[in-house]
C-alpha cells in the first residue's frame, strides 16, 4: 500500500516538477528582464522577495516528502535526486538569508544578473529532461 502510494507521488510530482521547470526554463532563458525587474524592485525595499520564499519553503517542504517516499521505495536514483532539491531549497534559503547584502547589487549588475537568469533557465530545462527520464523509468517500472 505504501509502495504505490510512494510510486505514485513520485509520477505525480515529477510530471508537476518537470512541466513547471521546463516552462520556467524557457521563460528565463528566452525573456529574464520581467523577473530581473522583479527583483530590481524587491531590491528597493528591506523585505526579502516573498516569491522566492514561498518558491524556497513550498521546495524544502516536498522535497522532504519526496526524500521520506524514496527511502520507502528503496530506489538510489530518488533518493539522490530529492537529497539534491532539500540541497537546492538550503541553496536559495541561504541566498535569501544573504539578501541585505546582495540587493545592492542588483541593480548595479543587471547584465551579470539576466546572464544568471540564463544559466538558470538552462539548469531549469537540463533537470526538466533528467525529470522526464525519471517519469520514463517509473512508467516502465510500474
Amino acid at each position: 500500500m505504501i509502495n504505490h502510494l510512494a510510486f505514485n507521488w513520485f509520477l505525480l510530482f515529477y510530471s508537476v516538477l518537470a512541466l513547471l521547470l521546463l516552462v520556467q526554463g524557457m521563460i528565463w532563458l528566452l525573456r529574464p528582464a520581467p523577473f530581473y525587474d522583479y527583483l530590481r524592485d524587491a531590491a528597493s525595499s528591506d523585505r526579502r522577495p516573498p516569491m522566492l520564499l514561498k518558491s524556497a519553503r513550498y521546495l524544502l517542504l516536498f522535497s522532504t516528502a519526496s526524500l521520506v517516499f524514496a527511502f520507502v521505495l528503496r530506489s538510489p536514483v530518488d533518493i539522490v535526486f530529492s537529497l539534491g532539491l532539500v540541497s537546492l531549497s538550503f541553496t536559495v534559503s541561504n541566498l535569501l538569508t544573504h539578501w541585505p547584502r546582495l540587493r545592492p547589487a542588483i541593480p548595479r549588475y543587471p547584465d551579470r544578473l539576466m546572464r544568471s537568469l540564463r544559466y538558470a533557465g538552462l539548469f531549469c530545462l537540463s533537470t526538466a529532461m533528467v525529470l522526464m527520464l525519471l517519469i520514463y523509468r517509473l512508467a516502465i517500472m510500474g
